[in-house]
């Protein structure tokens, strides 16, 4: 395909046999092309085979600026790409073989019949490639038409479509599919009518000792113009700097880096009288560590297409391209009575059998390091985790506002650059005020000239070594660089002569009061929202700056120094960018107000106000500085904003038509740029708007009216239909009221009985967990322990953000589970129905209700050792105090910690902060929550275990939830997996018994071998049945031969039952044996067990009639 991506525009894919996670393949076929793919149904994720079934993909070159459709089902993938003014739709179709029944062709033909039929609608030009499996008569092959051909024509004439190398003169060889059965024409390409006169130069690729398929490609041109101008850019898009591997540099490199770095910056003159002098020693500094760092290793791009590659392929290879040549030589004979064409057919058949094997074996050693990694190196454990993510690539595709579309990467950037100018660029407007506006200018222009050579109390003391030596041990790693290319670990691997130069620097800035030009330049990097944004529009983008590094750090130098003054610190309401509060904070204050509230039998009415581009549309006086708004990644910026902002909660709670409770303002908590105003009447929440907008006037800020909505909380079921009757205006434009909205990360509802919030949280889960099943975390992939260690570290965070807020009942609660019992059950190859707690306790992981309850405990310490004037703090101490007066009326967070601190023994410790005001320290109360939690959720899982029948040998065997012994061998030796995974699913009750889903000794069997009968299968099967004895025999010769007498000896004086138990992990009965003994012995009886559980004809270990995945 590599080879043919060289040649074409477009490639269609048939019957790529590929399963979900090993489409990146396509996505490392070429860097300049595009794909999608679909892979079969009948890609069981459980019973996964060494290689998939079916799938179909298009592969297309990023220029075209293809859309993808989602037409079909997974048999047919279609893509549409414009030019000259008319859409072509580009479709790549499987049909089912020769030899399956007719009602799967007629169904796949209906469904390409109705994808024609809403194509052709369009009047879009349509053409179809792909394996049809079916004979159309084809005078120049000599092949007849066969039933299933028919009516595929049939179904072509309706739409006017031809095929492209039947119709039309076709070079190459006479068929597209060549084996040992016979060759026929099965590959075609269909094409419109209309375009029949741009079609040229059909023809059937020739054989290729690197094609490993019986068919041979099919390639049709089409003349179409393309369009593409040429367009010289201002900007320059190519990196200037080399990427360092730091990870990688040895002790002795970076001592040699230090050294040159010393040797150089020692010469430098540290007497700075001017801004030019202050201009030219940030140049020699950035110098000295570029000319410093070239004894240090830098990254290198490793290209890991066919990472399975290796010696033995390459021979295999030159082989198979040997034995091409002569064939070829001889004029390409075909038949086996033909030698050159029998042995290069029996050389590509090696090559191909060896290339999947060596496919195979490198994905289970990918798994092997996964799991050793996930023990031991965390970097290498992630490493391993992207390699085998999907890969996101740009489609270098933007659509402008007047709806032109771009591809050039020149053009991008200039229109991207047009943007933000635009954007940064002050918008006048009829309504702003202008009269303050000019107010503002001459304060600041007095401010300016009397402030010369003034120092603010804030630096009245010179900036010390010490404070820079803080800052530097603060820096995070691996982060971009700025324009200069120079990164933080230049810095703080330079030793200590770089800080005392940069203590020159900063205390230089401050005196000149100059800041470098340098430190004013940043690379705007537009990041797509994602989610359902479109990442070809500008208003689906963030912007992204990346500064330079030594202007970050002068900026933190001057952010700890403004943090430490009181009259520099924000709102109290405002909950961004400050320690200890988080939009999770701010979202309890919005959730307590709101339901204390409702308490008192009063509405709320919430307004949530979305500020157009806020950080971009902060007004700056031009005398004051020469661009507009703050950049959001700046260290000074978000401070900056706030305190900005910081005017338009106070003049709303002078408003006194917000939210008050026990005398505490809560009407409009605000984080960043995210406001919400509260008030308990309709014309309060008009007023706060009105306040808003004439705020927004006077500083120059707009608002987007179609994000900004109303929600009314605590309104009775028979009022609702009110809601059409309330009209919202801000600044004169209307606004929505909803029912739902989703701020914050969290989805707030008027009715908090709704499910809504709980479902697109689970919805969430399920999306990350198909990604992750996709990553690998499933049956036959990555061990089921490491694969919960992502679950964990990736899934549950993310479903449950904002749990610390959730009320949940049962119904809401079980829709959670559902989705972590789903994922579990995939990850051990479980059948559907099978005990979601047999699972965890083989896993050690908790219920989500207990993760949920963990954190509302930890949360808990967070509210009670918040400072004490935090409106957090004070809320929580405000709706406590009222559940203490009057229990039973409260709702919202605090009933809920109270049960749940009653329900895990830790009342005590509330109990304790109330009478006394104090509470443990963070560790020892996490250690103290984890531990009781724990302590609960074992009694609730033994409980729940032996409630079913099925599970009556896994109750006996798992004492307790935790890491369980036979994951823990699979994930140690990867040989043992297969045999684990028998064992496991044993245990779990997952398996039939004569076609029938095993559901406890309940019922009684016969069996056809022996003629016993017999109520528990596993049982019979391990010691009684004589078709399982030969393999019974010689797993106790391999005990006696192996194991000392007295190990022996215990083994044979235990009854059925202990010995059931022993065998599949109940380690009670091998107290006092010697640890490598017990090992070895568990060894031999996983690979016994399931040789005995396989060879029995009765169960059936693998029969899965759901894919779960």
């Amino acid at each position: 395909m590599q080879k043919l991506l060289e040649s074409v525009d477009v490639l269609a894919i048939s019957e790529h046999w590929l399963y979900a996670d090993e489409l990146t393949i396509l996505d490392n076929l070429h860097n300049d092309f595009l794909y999608y793919a679909k892979t079969s149904e009948q890609n069981n994720m459980n019973t996964r085979w060494k290689r998939g079934q079916g799938g179909v993909a298009i592969v297309w070159k990023k220029h075209l600026k293809a859309q993808r459709l989602l037409l079909g089902n997974d048999r047919i993938v279609a893509i549409k790409f414009r030019m000259n003014n008319q859409n072509y739709v580009f479709c790549s179709i499987y049909f089912p073989s020769t030899n399956s029944n007719l009602a799967d062709f007629i169904d796949t033909l209906t469904c390409l019949n109705a994808v024609c039929t809403q194509l052709s609608y369009r009047e879009e030009q349509i053409i179809i490639a792909g394996d049809f499996n079916v004979h159309v008569s084809d005078p120049r092959s000599g092949q007849r038409e066969n039933n299933r051909g028919k009516l595929l024509l049939e179904m072509f004439a309706e739409f006017d479509m031809f095929p492209v190398n039947v119709d039309m003169p076709c070079m190459g060889p006479l068929f597209t599919y060549y084996s040992s059965c016979g060759n026929s024409v099965v590959d075609y390409i269909f094409a419109s009518k209309n375009i029949e006169r741009i079609v040229k130069c059909v023809k059937v690729g020739d054989e290729h000792p690197c094609n490993l398929s019986y068919h041979l490609p099919l390639i049709a041109g089409i003349e179409i113009s393309a369009g593409i101008n040429c367009h010289e850019s201002s900007n320059n898009l190519e990196n200037e700097y080399e990427r360092i591997a730091w990870r990688k540099c040895a002790s002795e490199q970076v001592l040699e880096y230090q050294r040159r770095l010393n040797d150089t910056i020692t010469t430098m003159d540290d007497t700075l009288y001017t801004s030019d002098d202050v201009e030219n020693y940030y140049r020699l500094i950035c110098r000295s560590i570029k000319s410093s760092d070239k004894c240090l290793p830098r990254a290198k791009y490793k290209k890991s297409i066919k990472p399975y590659w290796n010696n033995e392929l390459k021979r295999l290879k030159t082989a198979c391209m040997e034995l091409h040549k002569k064939w070829t030589s001889e004029g390409r004979p075909r038949g086996e009575q033909y030698e050159s064409f029998r042995l290069y057919k029996d050389a590509k058949r090696l090559f191909r059998k060896e290339q999947r094997k060596m496919v195979r074996k490198t994905e289970e050693n990918d798994f092997k390091e996964l799991s050793e990694a996930s023990e031991i190196d965390h970097i290498r454990f992630w490493k391993y985790v992207n390699r085998r993510r999907k890969k996101k690539r740009s489609t270098n595709v933007l659509t402008t506002n007047d709806g032109r579309t771009i591809s050039n990467p020149e053009e991008i950037a200039d229109v991207w650059a047009n943007y933000y100018e635009k954007l940064l660029t002050p918008e006048e407007n009829t309504n702003f005020d202008d009269d303050f506006r000019e107010y503002i200018d001459i304060e600041v222009s007095d401010i300016t000239k009397n402030s010369l050579a003034e120092f603010d109390d804030i630096f009245q003391d010179p900036i010390t070594l010490k404070e820079i030596e803080d800052v530097l041990t603060e820096l995070p790693n691996n982060k971009a660089p700025g324009d200069d290319g120079i990164t933080y670990e230049h810095i703080k691997y330079s030793g200590d002569i770089l800080a005392a130069k940069l203590l020159i620097l900063y205390n230089k800035i401050i005196e000149l009061e100059y800041i470098p030009r340098q430190f004013k330049l940043g690379i705007k990097i537009p990041i797509p929202k994602g989610g359902k944004s479109c990442a070809s529009k500008f208003d689906d983008h963030r912007g992204i700056t990346l500064l330079c590094t030594f202007n970050k750090i002068f900026e933190r130098l001057v952010l700890n120094r403004l943090q430490n003054k009181i009259r520099c610190r924000p709102h109290p309401l405002q909950g961004a960018y400050q320690a200890e509060r988080d939009a999770l904070t701010t979202s309890f204050v919005i959730d307590e107000s709101t339901k204390h509230c409702c308490e008192e039998n009063d509405k709320v009415f919430a307004c949530y106000v979305d500020v157009s581009k806020a950080f971009d549309k902060v007004w700056i006086n031009d005398s004051m500085i020469s661009y507009r708004g703050f950049d959001k990644v700046g260290v000074l910026s978000p401070w900056l904003f706030l305190l900005f902002i910081d005017d338009m909660i106070s003049e709303l709670e002078k408003l006194s038509t917000g939210i008050v409770i026990q005398n505490l303002f809560v009407g409009s908590p605000m984080f960043a740029d995210d406001l919400t105003l509260m008030s308990r009447l309709k014309r309060g929440l008009d007023n706060m708007l009105v306040q808003v907008h004439n705020y927004s006037l006077k500083w120059r800020l707009t608002f987007n009216e179609k994000k900004t909505v109303v929600l009314t909380f605590g309104e009775k079921r028979d009022n609702i239909s009110a809601v059409t009757n309330r009209r919202w205006l801000i600044g004169g434009k209307e606004i929505m009221e909803k029912s739902i909205w989703h701020n914050l990360g969290k989805d707030w509802h008027t009715d908090v009985a709704s499910l809504i919030p709980i479902l697109e949280a689970a919805k969430k889960g399920q999306a990350i967990g198909i990604g992750l099943a996709n990553l690998g975390c499933r049956f036959n992939g990555m061990n089921p322990l490491v694969a919960t260690k992502l679950w964990a570290r990736i899934a549950l965070p993310k479903m449950l953000y904002g749990a610390e807020l959730w009320t949940l009942n049962r119904e809401k609660l079980s829709k959670l589970e559902k989705v972590q019992n789903i994922f579990l059950r995939v990850c051990l190859g479980l059948l559907s129905g099978t005990s979601g707690s047999a699972a965890r306790g083989l896993l050690g992981l908790w219920t989500v209700g207990a993760e949920i309850d963990k954190r509302k405990l930890l949360f808990l310490r967070r509210l009670i050792c918040a400072s004490e004037d935090y409106v957090h703090r004070r809320v929580f101490m405000i709706r406590l105090n009222r559940w203490r007066w009057n229990p039973n009326k409260i709702t919202g967070f605090v009933p809920d910690l109270v049960r749940i601190l009653q329900k895990y023994c830790l009342w005590e410790y509330m109990d304790n902060f109330l009478q006394s005001g104090n509470f443990p320290s963070k560790s020892q109360w996490k250690k103290t929550v984890i531990e009781n939690i724990n302590h609960a959720e074992i009694e609730f899982w033994k409980i729940k275990t032996q409630r079913y029948k099925q599970l009556g040998l896994y109750s006996q065997v798992v004492k307790e939830p935790m890491r369980n012994m036979w994951l823990q061998f699979a994930l140690e030796s990867s040989e043992m997996a297969n045999q684990v995974a028998i064992i496991v699913k044993v245990l779990c009750g997952s398996f039939y018994v004569n076609g029938v889903r095993f559901a406890g000794e309940k019922t009684q069997f016969h069996c056809m071998s022996c003629g016993n009968y017999y109520t528990n299968p596993v049982k019979h099967a391990m010691l009684h049945c004589c078709e399982t004895q030969l393999a019974r025999t010689k797993l106790w010769e391999r005990i006696t031969d192996f194991f000392p007498v007295e190990f022996v000896a215990n083994i044979n004086s235990l009854d059925e039952d202990n010995l059931m138990q022993t065998i599949f992990g109940n380690m009670q009965f091998m107290e006092g044996h010697n640890n490598n003994q017990v090992q070895n012995f568990y060894i031999i009886v996983a690979e016994s067990i399931s040789k005995i559980i396989t060879i029995s004809s009765y169960i059936d270990i693998y029969l899965d009639s759901e894919a779960i995945y």
